[in-house]
């Protein structure tokens, strides 16, 4: 904290002086945490948009799955669209590599095949 205060101005533009540079910095640093960094409540929402929310919510609940082993994950609650995002990756992603998979085997049978006839006749 600063050691003293010049009080010549009005409090609005006072100036503190500190004892050394640490203190100045844990000051400066202190104010940020305090003043600059404060948390901003959301703002209201208005009539339209909680209509235009609840559209929003109604076209996003037909497109969940009718069957699935986690029900409860598709109700309305703050982790529903990470879940649905989430589980849409994961989906992209085994069906890649399953295309892969079996792109792959397509392509290494005649391969195999032929290794297997000549260990067959040697």
């Amino acid at each position: 904290m600063p050691s003293t205060f010049d009080t010549t101005y009005h409090n609005i533009f006072r100036k503190p002086t500190f004892d050394d540079a640490y203190d100045k910095k844990l000051f400066e640093l202190t104010r940020e945490a305090d003043e600059v960094l404060e948390i901003r409540p959301a703002p209201v929402p208005t009539k339209e948009m909680e209509v235009e929310y609840i559209d929003w919510l109604q076209d996003d609940f037909k497109s969940d799955p009718w069957v699935t082993y986690r029900f409860r994950k598709y109700t309305a609650n703050p982790k529903r669209i990470p879940w649905k995002n989430t589980r849409q990756i994961k989906r992209q992603y085994q069906f890649t590599f399953m295309v892969n998979w079996f792109v792959g085997s397509v392509l290494s049978w005649p391969i195999a095949a032929m290794i297997g006839r000549s260990y067959k006749v040697s």
